[in-house]
């Protein structure tokens, strides 16, 4: 994985960085590397703390869900269960783009609450991702469908 080889060879560099950005988007593995430190709550939050003020750093676990820091708390989304399982490539990709498109229709800081609805969203989109090869997953997917499936998540957590 290429993030891995930044983080083995220019950690410092890529840590800079990593400071002039309001949202960042790692793996657990990566954030653990990062932080050389394999507890993954002490990680993220000593990661949170070397970004600028109001950043946000989200930590996608794959099957276990999202961890994101904001500047007022931590929130966890958990995954969604998906019918069936064919190929998880392109999940963490289209659950980054799912929460960028979606963060960047506000203006100003995001609030906790927003962020929460974005992670929810990705959560949904990138459901669908692991459905198909490719991107068939998300060109099967209904607006119905992922309402139900949206709220379904909500039901799992509120």
């Amino acid at each position: 994985d290429s993030m891995n080889l930044w983080i083995d060879i220019a950690r410092p560099l890529l840590v800079d960085v990593l400071k002039q950005v309001d949202l960042v988007v790692l793996n657990d593995g990566e954030v653990r590397m990062l932080a050389n430190d394999e507890n993954l709550v002490r990680a993220a939050e000593w990661l949170h703390n070397e970004l600028q003020p109001g950043a946000i750093l989200v930590v996608k676990r794959g099957e276990h869900g999202v961890l994101a820091l904001h500047p007022s708390g931590l929130l966890h989304v958990p995954s969604v269960p998906s019918p069936g399982l064919v190929d998880p490539t392109g999940c963490g990709d289209s659950f980054a783009g799912t929460l960028a498109a979606h963060l960047s229709k506000g203006e100003g800081p995001v609030s906790r609450d927003e962020l929460r609805i974005g992670l929810e969203h990705a959560a949904v989109v990138a459901s669908y991702t692991l459905q198909g090869l490719g991107v068939a997953g998300l060109v099967a997917m209904e607006q119905s469908d992922r309402d139900t499936r949206l709220q379904a998540l909500r039901a799992l957590t509120r």
